[in-house]
């Protein structure tokens, strides 16, 4: 039989619930956060201008025939 202590221990090594020292984030880490956040951009523009003109405006640009025409075709 294995002691407890040994069968708390996680896949790295560290028994469980020890804390450690979290490593900095690396750069391949950083850029595919800056590449997510800058993909967001247009994302958030459309939003952005969606508030500012007011649903009215947008449920009459959205919600039409053309456009559930198009939705129906792709």
């Amino acid at each position: 039989m294995l002691p407890a202590a040994d069968l708390a221990r996680s896949p790295t090594g560290m028994a469980a619930g020890q804390w450690t020292r979290r490593r900095p984030i690396s750069w391949i880490s950083l850029a595919a956060i800056l590449v997510s956040l800058f993909s967001l951009l247009p994302l958030a523009f459309i939003i952005w201008i969606a508030v500012q003109t007011g649903w009215d405006t947008v449920s009459a640009l959205v919600f039409r025939p053309r456009v559930g025409e198009l939705l129906v075709n792709t």
